[in-house]
Formats: structure tokens, sequence, C-alpha cells
């Protein structure tokens, strides 16, 4: 069973997918459904500003990615940095982030950096962006009991867990480490520990957009605390790309927990997903075929190394 599972993740996300916009669909036409569309023919531009934050969002974690990769001694020339990052979203279809692969595998190919070294620049980085997501949702519940002290918690509680997590590390054995705990402690990785949670802010800020005008009035914290929460969710579940998980997750917590009308659930949902998800799949299979073009290393180039 756990097999068929596994094997069949991608169509049973599709499936799920196809269920809960059915779903969507009914109570969108059950409900006000034409007020619903009046509503965001004067909202579109709602779609430009949130591709705006989620591209400011995507810069930021390229070049915090970047300065994961100097860690390892993996320097990429500046100019072929942004279409390399985005490749990975090639593969946002993969399951558990696995799309993070192709930026390894192109950039061996290249003869640019050991395959080892960015997958360890990698994982890491995936880390840290699951750290931050954690930070921020424990920072928007703080934030609903003491409100002065939510942003703080984001932003410090990132680097002061990985700093404890270095010197856990040197007590795991030693085929279980992939590299020195004393990596974990350096300036440049505590750094972008404390800069990941940004990310997660902006995800939350695109929410807001999307969401605000078609909902009653709701605490700040709630919709800081969504985005991360069922993202989270959603990579944990082994879906690529968390696709009919998050959808199912966020659909739920907006009526539920924001009261959103049932008529507007299914345009929010799609709109959310569309600017933080979709557009950026195509985005990196542009930057794939771009990257495919670079000639590869000659042989004598760095190969792959575990």
């Amino acid at each position: 069973m756990l097999s068929f599972l596994n094997r069949h993740r991608l169509a049973i996300g599709l499936t799920v997918l196809a269920a809960v916009t059915a779903y969507g669909l009914r109570a969108f036409f059950h409900e006000d459904w034409r007020g619903a569309l009046a509503f965001w023919q004067g909202r579109l531009w709602v779609l430009g500003a949130g591709l705006a934050l989620h591209g400011l969002d995507l810069s930021i974690e390229g070049c915090l990615w970047a300065a994961m990769l100097a860690v390892f001694g993996v320097r990429l020339p500046v100019r072929r940095i942004p279409a390399v990052f985005f490749s990975g979203f090639a593969g946002s279809l993969m399951p558990v982030q696995l799309g993070r692969l192709i930026r390894c595998e192109q950039i061996s190919r290249m003869g640019l950096g050991r395959f080892g070294d960015v997958l360890r620049a990698e994982v890491i980085l995936g880390g840290l962006g699951a750290l931050g997501g954690l930070a921020v949702m424990a920072g928007a519940l703080v934030m609903s009991r003491v409100p002065w002290a939510g942003v703080p918690l984001m932003f410090l509680a990132p680097p002061a867990a990985l700093w404890l997590a270095s010197w856990v590390w040197s007590l795991l054995p030693l085929s279980a480490r992939a590299f020195p705990g004393e990596t974990l402690r350096k300036p440049a990785v505590l750094a972008v520990s404390c800069l990941t949670p940004v990310g997660w802010i902006l995800n939350s800020m695109v929410l807001h957009l999307v969401i605000r005008g078609s909902a009653p009035p709701y605490p700040l914290w709630q919709v800081i605390f969504m985005p991360p929460s069922y993202m989270l969710l959603g990579t944990a579940s082994g879906v690529p790309g968390g696709v009919g998980v998050v959808e199912t997750l966020l659909g739920a917590t907006l009526v539920r927990w924001i009261s959103l009308p049932d008529a507007h659930v299914l345009l929010a949902v799609a709109a959310f997903r569309l600017i933080t998800f979709w557009v950026w799949v195509g985005v990196g299979w542009l930057a794939l075929l771009r990257v495919l073009r670079w000639p590869a290393a000659p042989a004598a180039a760095p190969g792959k190394e575990s």
C-alpha cells in the first residue's frame, strides 16, 4: 500500500486537487458568484502586486542560495546565478523538494562546483527554510498574546536554534554527518538563517493582498501564521509541490478561520497558488532550457561526489 502511494503521489495530489476544485466550484456557483467575479474584475492589479512581492521573495532566496554555495566553496559567475537558481523550479512537481537536484546536476555538469558540495548547500538551505517557517509560526502565535515580541522571535529563533544544533551535531555518528557541526556556526550560515523568515512574511503579505477586501476583519497574526503552516505540511506530505494538499488546507482555513465567504474561496485559492507556485514552474522550465544551452565542462572538471 505504501509503495503504491509513493509511486503515485503526483496522481493522488492531482486527484485531491480536482476534488477540492469541484467542491470549490459547487460552493462558488451556489453562492453569489457574480459578485465574486465583479469583485475580482476590479482587483486584477493584485495579481501583478502579488507576483512582484513573490518575485522579491525569490530574489532574496536566490541571494541566500548563492551565499550558502559560497560557504562550501562554490562560487558561480554572477550572470549565471539567476538562471541556475530559477532552473530548480522546473522540478517543483517532484516530491519533497527533489527539484533542488536539478541545480546540483547543472552546476556539476558545467564544472562550476562538485555535486556533493552543492547538495550539502541545498540541504542546509532547505532545512533553514523549514526552520524559518516554524519561527514565523511561533512568532505569529506570540503576536496574538504579546504583539511586540512576535517579530523579534521570528528573526532571532532560527540562528539560536542553529547554534544549539551545531553542538548536538557533533554527537551524531560520523556516518550520519554530511558536514562538520562547525559549518552550522559559521557567520554566513547564521546570517542566512536569520533572513529566511523574510520569505515567509512576504508570502503572508501576498495572501493578505489576495483576501483583503473580501474577508471580514481578521488579526494580522492569523494571516502570517497560515502560509508557512500549510506549505510545510504540503512538503511533509511528500506530494509533489504540495498539489492538492496546500489547496485543501488553504481553502479550509480561509473558510473556518478567516470566515471568507464561500463564493470568494475558490478565486482566492486559485490566485494565491498561481502567484506563489504555478507561474514559477513555467519560469523554472524557461530557466532550465537556458541553462542546458550552456556547454558542459571538460572531462577534467570536477564531477559528481557524494
